[in-house]
C-alpha cells in the first residue's frame, strides 16, 4: 500500500496524516478509545513514498487484543513524521511482532497513556532520523529488538517516565551519544551496543546513572524491591511453532460436510476435522455446537477467520468446546472467538472451556477463550498464549507455558491464572493490566 509521491495531502509535518488509521466503537473526537477491540494488520507492506514529510505509516491503537504482524513500513526517501503512531487512547494491550520500519523521524511512538501495555516481538529500526523509539508513560514489552541508526535507539520522556523492558537487543550504526535516554523505569536483558558513546543515559532526578558497558547480560535502572536477589530467573524463552502451508489441497472447509436443514452440525464439523487434512477453516459466521470438537493429531491449523464457537443453549454435553488430543507435530489454533457459554451469575467452573488433552505443542494465537482454559495430565504439550484474551487460564498440571501479549479482567469469583502442583510458570512477555490475578498451589 504505497501513496503517490508528493501528495498534496501528506505535506505538513505539523498536522501529520496516516496510510492507514484503527479507531474505536465508542471514540473520542480522535477516534481514539478503549473499545478497538481486535485490529489487525497482517502481511502488508505500507509506503509513504518519496516527497511526503507530512505522512505517517500507521496510527493504530488496538485493546484487550489485536495485532500487527509481519509488516514492512518505510518511507522511500526517509521523510516522514511517525512509522508507527500509538498516540491516541488507549495503546493496549496489543502485539506486535515481525515488523520492519525504516526511515521517519520516529519509528515508534507510544504516548500519554499508562493504563495499559504493549508487547513488541521481533522489531527492526533503521535510518530514523530523530529517534528509534520515543516513549512517554506508557509500559512498553520488546522480546528482540534490533536497530541500525545514528540516532538513539530510545528515548524514555516525561515527568513519569512510563515502563520499558527489553529482553534481546541488537543496538547498532551509533554516532556517538547515548543509544538510549532515559526518565522512566528501565529492564535490559541480553543487550549489545555498537557506536554509541553509552548504552543507558539514566536521566531521571536523583537516578541519574549511567550505564557503558556495551554487552549487557542484565540491567535494572532502579532498585528491585522483595526478597529476591533482584536478578532475573533466566528461564528459557521459547518461540512459537509456526506452519504454514500454501497448497490448497491442504485445506479443509469445516461447512462441506454440514446437513442442509439440521439444526445440529456438530458431527458434521467433527467429519472434517477427522478429514485427515492440516488445515481445518472456519468461513466466517457463528458455530454452535452440542458437545465438545476433538481435534486430532492430523490437525496442524485451525483458522477460524474471526468465526465464533461456543455452546448450543440447554442443549450441550459437558463443559468443554475444543478438546485437543493425541501425540504428534504441533498445532496453531488462531482468529477464533470461543464463547464462555454460561450467564455472568454462573461460577467459572460452568464456563465452556477449551482443553489441552495431548503432548503436542498447542499455540493459541489471535483469540478469544472467554471460557478459558485447562489441561489435564495427559496435556503436558508446550502452550503459547500469543496474543489472547480469556479467563480463566487453568494449568492444573506440570507443563510449560509461554505469554505474550495476555489480557485476562472480569472474573469475580476465582483467579483469573491458576497454576496447581510443583512445576513452574515460564512466561514470556505479558500484558500486566492491573486486573490480572495469579494464584499459586501447592510447592
Amino acid at each position: 500500500m504505497k501513496i503517490a509521491d508528493r501528495h498534496p495531502n501528506f505535506q505538513n509535518p505539523e498536522k501529520p496524516r496516516p496510510v492507514i488509521i484503527t479507531g474505536s466503537e465508542d471514540p473520542r473526537p480522535n477516534g481514539g478509545g478503549n473499545q478497538a477491540f481486535r485490529h489487525n494488520i497482517f502481511n502488508l507492506t505500507v509506503s509513504t513514498g518519496t516527497g511526503n514529510p507530512g505522512a505517517t505509516g500507521i496510527d493504530y491503537v488496538a485493546n484487550n487484543r489485536g495485532a500487527i504482524r509481519n509488516v514492512s513500513i518505510r518511507s522511500e526517501d526517509g521523510q516522514g513524521v511517525i512509522g508507527l503512531d500509538m498516540s491516541r487512547e488507549w495503546p493496549g494491550p496489543a502485539l506486535i511482532k515481525n515488523v520492519n520500519i525504516e526511515g521517519f523521524n520516529i519509528g515508534i511512538r507510544t504516548d500519554h497513556h499508562a493504563q495499559y501495555s504493549m508487547t513488541f516481538q521481533d522489531i527492526t529500526l533503521k535510518k530514523q532520523k530523530k529517534v528509534g523509539i520515543q516513549n512517554s508513560h506508557n509500559g512498553i514489552f520488546f522480546e528482540n529488538l534490533i536497530s541500525d541508526n545514528t540516532v538513539p535507539v530510545l528515548q524514555q520522556v516525561g515527568k513519569e517516565g512510563g515502563l520499558s523492558v527489553i529482553v534481546g537487543g541488537r543496538f547498532t550504526g551509533g554516532a556517538g551519544g547515548p543509544a538510549i535516554e532515559n526518565s522512566g523505569g528501565l529492564v535490559l536483558r541480553d543487550i549489545q551496543v555498537e557506536g554509541y558513546s553509552l548504552t543507558v543515559d539514566n536521566q531521571k532526578p536523583g537516578e541519574e546513572k549511567k550505564l557503558s558497558e556495551t554487552k549487557v547480560d542484565e540491567w535494572v535502572s532502579e532498585k528491585t524491591l522483595g526478597r529476591s536477589s533482584g536478578r532475573q530467573l533466566k528461564l528459557p524463552i521459547k518461540p512459537s511453532p509456526e506452519f504454514v502451508s500454501e497448497n490448497p489441497a491442504d485445506w479443509q472447509n469445516a461447512r462441506e460436510f454440514f446437513v442442509e436443514g439440521a439444526a445440529d452440525q456438530t458431527d458434521a464439523i467433527q467429519k472434517a476435522l477427522d478429514s485427515g487434512k492440516p488445515v481445518v477453516y472456519f468461513p466466517n459466521g457463528g458455530y454452535n455446537i452440542s458437545k465438545a470438537l476433538v481435534v486430532p493429531p492430523t490437525v496442524r491449523k485451525i483458522t477460524g477467520l474471526q468465526s465464533a464457537i461456543g455452546a448450543q443453549k440447554d442443549n450441550f454435553q459437558g463443559t468443554t468446546l475444543l478438546q485437543i488430543v493425541g501425540s504428534g507435530e504441533p498445532l496453531i489454533v488462531e482468529h477464533l472467538w470461543f464463547s464462555k457459554g454460561a450467564e455472568k451469575s454462573q461460577p467459572s467452573t460452568e464456563f465452556k472451556r477449551v482443553q489441552q488433552d495431548s503432548s503436542r505443542a498447542v499455540v493459541f494465537r489471535h483469540a478469544d477463550l472467554h471460557g478459558g482454559y485447562e489441561n489435564t495430565a495427559r496435556g503436558v504439550g508446550d502452550t503459547f498464549f500469543e496474543d489472547i484474551m480469556g479467563v480463566p487460564l487453568r494449568i492444573h498440571h506440570p507443563q510449560s507455558v509461554w505469554g505474550r501479549q495476555v489480557n485476562c479482567e472480569f472474573l469475580n469469583d476465582a483467579p483469573m491464572i491458576q497454576r496447581q502442583g510443583r512445576h513452574r510458570l515460564d512466561s514470556g512477555l505479558q500484558d500486566r493490566r492491573p486486573t490480572n490475578h495469579l494464584q499459586w498451589r501447592g510447592r
